[in-house]
């Protein structure tokens, strides 16, 4: 089921986010393996686009960590945002100005 899943990744998220590492680098590397496995749960996960967006978009670190680490990963920021069910407005705008940089 992939709410226990999504459950999973929330707890990792949070172990990541708040537990901090040796180095930036090091930083950086384990968000992006996050970013990398929350593709698979948040494509299957109902409203999981919305929380790509919220994810990699509003979430400043994570998308630095797109910007330095994993820019391929923007393939699917920008798919959720076009096919997110809730359409925001807003998302899009930043997705261009994230995309024009």
């Amino acid at each position: 089921e992939w709410t226990h899943a999504k459950d999973d990744l929330t707890k990792l998220r949070t172990y990541i986010d708040f537990n901090p590492f040796d180095t930036e680098l090091e930083s950086v590397q384990q968000r992006a393996w996050l970013m990398h496995w929350a593709l698979f749960v948040y494509f299957n996960y109902p409203k999981g686009r919305d929380e790509i967006v919220e994810m990699y978009l509003n979430q400043q670190p994570y998308l630095n960590t797109i910007q330095i680490a994993c820019p391929h990963l923007l393939r699917y920021l920008a798919v959720a945002v076009v096919t997110s069910k809730t359409k925001q407005k807003n998302s899009l705008k930043d997705l261009i100005k994230v995309i024009d940089i």
